[in-house]
């Protein structure tokens, strides 16, 4: 339950990041702010922050329809350049898109559009982790269109907060954890926000340098709580940490962070995290490093999870789709996959299973449902190409049984009733599964 006043804290929250990070390399905030969404406008991050902040802050704003920005991926940054925009922002998943799209058209022997994207001070990464592979290949592809070396922003947020915690409008890779992007800094937090790390279990503060714990936050944007759930608006929003004398009440929000010479890093959901023999392993570590493996594989479609959701004893499932006419190479992709997880996150699966395109459990902001694909998996309900488990001792696989042939023909029929006709023969199949998950 989100409150005016939550609602216009963190709207207030919102215009001084932006205020700040473009005033911090000396600049004057100009007059005409000009910013560019494609972001749905019923999504937290399209509607607040690319309608509601705008509004209330007099920017001027220009807007493109996400089906047009999926058929047109070139043409947001166009729009960019030529309306002289000073920010846009998208999911991480959008700049490698544009960036693939780009060298297509230059592999092809097409004239790259004409653009000058040096007006562009700030593309902001919101609404999924920013992955440094993607900024790199953005960055290497658009410099030679004038992109600013300084034009990366990465951010956190929740619903729980409205939308905006904190952003820094500066790429800082942890040294400890490579591959995490900060997303704010000590010497960049609203003063109406209060950032806290604590241990879980003994809701005691944790002050270590990079040690790392649940991130709480107390400020006016907080959300009121649950509707209609009470036990639970008490669990998450009324914690405290013990040995405060000021009994100030935190939201828990359910994410692992640290922070490192004072900039804020977020891992990873407590709930996701995978524990196999006393190390703790982040799922989306493993689910980057096989969908990274072979472009079978389709991004965004993977979930790894623990055998059983009680048990550190190592078992771990891949589940992932796989781009349809790939099916007859399912055993072969498996294996790869299985060798890439286990050399680039350092832990080996213990079964992998393959299944058909748009069928991988999903949140409706675009986040996978890991413990729900658990739960598809051992019901039968998913569509399975491939399944098997690996020996360890041998790294042998050993099929299991194909579970689409035991599914009740009216369960089948569901599943792939699922799928619109219009999408299953577009040339942007998977562009447009990733926004349907994302902000339908």
């Amino acid at each position: 339950m989100v409150s005016f006043g939550a609602l216009r804290a963190n709207v207030h929250l919102l215009h001084n990041g932006v205020k700040q990070g473009f005033t911090q390399d000396g600049n004057l905030f100009p007059s005409n702010y000009t910013g560019l969404s494609w972001l749905p406008q019923y999504h937290d991050l399209g509607l607040i922050y690319g309608c509601i902040a705008p509004f209330l802050g007099g920017w001027r704003m220009h807007y493109m329809s996400p089906i047009t920005f999926l058929q047109q991926p070139l043409l947001w940054l166009q729009l960019c350049a030529q309306n002289k925009c000073h920010w846009t922002v998208a999911p991480d998943f959008a700049y490698g898109f544009a960036a693939r799209r780009m060298r297509e058209a230059l592999a092809a022997g097409r004239a790259p559009p004409e653009m000058d994207l040096s007006c562009l001070h700030t593309m902001q990464n919101g609404a999924e982790p920013a992955r440094p592979e993607t900024r790199r290949d953005f960055e290497t592809t658009f410099t030679p269109y004038g992109l600013r070396s300084s034009w990366f922003e990465a951010g956190y947020g929740l619903a729980e907060h409205v939308v905006g915690v904190s952003w820094l409008h500066d790429y800082i890779e942890s040294r400890s954890h490579p591959g995490l992007a900060a997303v704010g800094a000590y010497s960049t937090f609203d003063k109406s926000l209060d950032v806290r790390i604590v241990d879980r279990d003994s809701c005691i503060e944790v002050t270590e340098d990079g040690a790392t714990g649940e991130l709480w936050v107390a400020g006016p944007s907080v959300a009121a709580g649950y509707y209609n759930q009470p036990e639970l608006s008490e669990a998450a929003f009324e914690a405290r940490i013990k040995g405060c004398l000021d009994n100030k009440v935190y939201l828990r929000t359910g994410d692992l962070a640290f922070f490192e010479n004072g900039y804020l890093f977020i891992c990873g959901r407590i709930k996701d995290l995978i524990i196999s023999r006393g190390r703790n392993y982040y799922p989306q570590d493993l689910e980057f490093a096989a969908q990274q493996c072979d472009d079978a594989v389709r991004p965004g479609c993977v979930a790894a999870f623990s055998a059983d959701e009680t048990a550190h004893d190592g078992e771990v499932v891949l589940v992932f789709e796989i781009r349809t006419g790939r099916e007859a190479q399912a055993e072969a992709i498996a294996s790869a996959v299985r060798a890439a997880v286990t050399r680039d996150a350092g832990l080996a699966p213990t079964r992998i299973t393959i299944i058909k395109e748009r069928c991988i459990p999903k949140t409706t902001s675009g986040k996978i449902r890991r413990r729900a694909t658990r739960q598809a998996l051992a019901d039968g309900t998913l569509k399975v190409v491939f399944d098997a488990v690996y020996d360890d001792r041998s790294a042998a696989a050993v099929a299991l049984p194909d579970v689409d042939a035991v599914l009740a023909s009216s369960t089948a029929a569901a599943l792939r009733s699922s799928v619109a006709d219009d999408e299953a023969t577009c040339d942007y199949s998977e562009e447009v599964s990733t926004i349907r998950y994302l902000f339908v």
